[in-house]
């Protein structure tokens, strides 16, 4: 029987992050696993909660900064906006994303149409972009531990300076 282990707990009495739990059943086509919870109970979970690889970076604790968690309250609209977002891992290795809401995308490429960028909106590009239905910390999360678990993380995120260069540098 395959093991994964948890690297997003949820709820307290559910899952454990660290702990390992037997797969009961798999479900790839709603990407979920039926594990036994810490409660005894049987239950579906998104396989983002899981180490599906056995790669150790899942079980590194890392920080996340969000560039829209500095803004002034009131500029934030997760439903409409981009945001750029560091992973800095207990390695220190740092890894940049930035995250736009596909209402964002339109929302952008109208104002292009009018600006003239882009071609006056015929196209749109930014670097190290990954589109979301929203940008949250919530999603972002959910994000991040998704392309941990599915060993994707260093394919979507760019590595950037380490916290450890910066404070040689400083």
């Amino acid at each position: 029987m395959k093991e994964v282990t948890c690297i997003v707990s949820r709820e307290s009495w559910a899952l454990t992050r660290g702990k390992k739990y037997p797969i009961l059943e798999e479900d790839e086509a709603e990407r979920r696993v039926r594990v036994c919870g810490d409660d005894g109970c049987v239950r579906w979970s998104p396989m983002y909660c899981f180490d599906m690889t056995g790669d150790s970076r899942s079980l590194q604790p890392y920080t996340l900064w969000i560039e829209a968690e500095e803004w002034a309250p009131g500029e934030w609209n997760p439903a409409d906006d981009n945001s750029d977002a560091i992973v800095t891992f207990a390695d220190g290795t740092r890894w940049v994303a930035s995250f736009f809401s596909y209402a964002n995308i339109a929302s952008l490429t109208a104002k292009n149409r009018i600006t003239g960028e882009c071609l006056s909106g015929r196209y749109f590009w930014s670097s190290d972009m990954l589109l979301v239905d929203e940008v949250s910390r919530r999603r972002i999360e959910e994000v991040i531990a998704d392309l941990i678990a599915e060993g994707r993380f260093e394919w979507v995120f760019s590595r950037c300076a380490d916290s450890n260069d910066e404070e040689e540098t400083a």
